[in-house]
């Protein structure tokens, strides 16, 4: 039933059109990023409410999307990685327990839909501010136009697999 339940959430969000798009600021790209992708789970509840942290797999090329973009606006590598990281786990983690509210026809489990869905954009705006931060306090790496792109998300740059 476990494998049946993967696959089923692996083929529909196959099936979703995550199109990612670069804005003009990295914080600009992931918070509009983050809403997409919760957007796109909300959209599917019964769907997002059989999600697993397995799943996560499934917006594989859309997170390599945001942490290139991220890495292109001279974020170092180790901090975007970790920057997307959390955004993807912050944004996962929040449309999962909302979609298992859903099951709940209850006026109180209506409250707290209410709540998340109203924090939800504070928390993902508070998380972008702190990398910010701790980007800011960090010097910028020089990203060479013939370096590859890299398409998958954590893969290691040359920098980093080098021990830099």
């Amino acid at each position: 039933q476990a494998a049946m339940a993967r696959a089923l959430v692996a083929r529909r969000f196959s099936q979703l059109k995550l199109d990612f798009t670069e804005h003009d600021s990295w914080e600009a790209t992931a918070r509009h990023w983050c809403l997409a992708l919760h957007d796109a789970l909300r959209a599917h509840p019964h769907v997002t409410d059989l999600m697993t942290a397995a799943d996560r797999d499934v917006i594989r090329d859309y997170v390599a999307a945001l942490l290139e973009s991220t890495v292109r606006s001279g974020m170092p590598r180790p901090l975007a990685i970790e920057c997307c990281r959390g955004l993807t786990n912050l944004t996962l983690n929040h449309s999962m327990a909302e979609a298992k509210f859903l099951r709940d026809p209850s006026p109180a489990a209506a409250e707290e839909r209410r709540k998340i869905d109203k924090n939800f954009p504070r928390l993902v705006e508070w998380v972008i501010t702190a990398v910010a931060a701790e980007s800011a306090a960090t010097p910028p790496t020089k990203i060479s136009a013939s370096r590859p792109r890299r398409s998958r998300a954590g893969a290691k740059s040359p920098a980093t697999s080098k021990g830099a």
